[in-house]
């Protein structure tokens, strides 16, 4: 079982790394399986918290993945068309020409019902990182 959990800001309550021991808890009490859980944090930041991967207390220790999106290669997101939102998060030096590039990914998209669900959700995450006129000249 995969636990994807998706972080805009590296504070939470109760604290990330605490949370993903008592979800593997939790989850390996009720499903008894193999649990890989990974954290993707989606707005950049020098924050410690999302460096950290693993939970550390006096007789436990439990690890997890982390994925910082603005570190990531734009070029992998960009093959798979579900992951299109992601990419306006990735790592790049050009961040509008990549918000085109995904805009113009999206057009090609046969399926109207996928290409409106993946613009919507790519709006939204882009929001995180571009100005809100920009999104809606090229995604609209």
């Amino acid at each position: 079982m995969n636990k994807l959990e998706f972080q805009t800001l590296p504070r939470s309550s109760p604290a990330i790394d605490f949370r993903m021991l008592d979800y593997y808890t939790r989850l390996k009490r009720e499903y008894k399986c193999q649990i890989e859980q990974v954290v993707i944090f989606l707005q950049q930041t020098t924050s410690e918290i999302v460096f950290k991967q693993e939970y550390i207390d006096t007789n436990t220790k439990h690890s997890y993945r982390v994925i910082r999106l603005w570190e990531q290669d734009p070029t992998i997101l960009l093959a798979h068309p579900a992951l299109l939102p992601l990419v306006t998060l990735a790592r790049n030096d050009s961040p509008n020409i990549l918000l085109e590039q995904v805009a113009e990914q999206i057009d090609m998209i046969e399926e109207t019902i996928e290409r409106q669900n993946i613009s919507a959700c790519t709006q939204i995450l882009a929001g995180l990182r571009f100005n809100k006129n920009l999104i809606q000249q090229l995604l609209a």
